[in-house]
């Protein structure tokens, strides 16, 4: 037994480094494992003040983002989440209120958008943030009209498909007339 006291502040030392080591590994393994694609459809949900956002990473990376909220509550949230996402393949507003897509101006000044869709075809309000979603241009110079029936195919066994809206069919209220769709 005294053999173990006297070498008991160097298995103390040894325990506590091994600790440390243990600490700093699984901590660097998180941190790598974090920041990388495991090949898996992440869906976030964001609260982003008085509404929400969904942003979608395909298995193969590719970015879908419904609605931004009104402010840069989103831009802080997809930074925090997944901060080595810098491109947007598709921007979906609902329809027009502010809370829906008032932060795509502020979007658009942090992310690179390729793809946003058209509001103006089935749901627009003359307002100020409807006109700024509006004059919003995406990387590659136009909007896509969604409409009732199609399928976007992100190329990686992940599909959205559009139930609203219907051509033809409009309503007086922006909720009513929201954009529809199924991942």
């Amino acid at each position: 037994m005294p053999q173990l006291l006297k070498h008991e502040p160097k298995i103390r030392i040894l325990l506590f480094l091994s600790i440390v080591i243990l600490v700093i590994f699984i901590a660097q393994s998180v941190f790598v494992l974090a920041g990388k694609d495991t090949g898996k459809l992440k869906v976030a949900f964001l609260d982003i003040g008085q509404g929400d956002a969904i942003f979608i990473k395909t298995p193969s990376g590719h970015t879908a983002l419904i609605d931004a909220g009104s402010g840069l509550a989103v831009v802080k949230q997809i930074s925090a989440e997944f901060p080595s996402v810098k491109n947007l393949d598709l921007a979906l507003g609902t329809h027009t209120d502010k809370d829906h897509i008032g932060g795509f101006a502020k979007l658009a000044d942090y992310y690179n958008i390729y793809n946003l869709n058209d509001l103006a075809s089935f749901t627009y309000k003359n307002t100020q943030t409807a006109n700024a979603f509006n004059s919003l241009l995406p990387i590659n110079g136009k909007r896509i009209k969604l409409k009732r029936g199609d399928i976007l195919d992100f190329k990686d066994g992940v599909y959205l498909v559009v139930y609203f809206p219907e051509p033809g069919v409009s309503f007086k209220d922006g909720n009513e007339s929201s954009f529809v769709a199924k991942l």
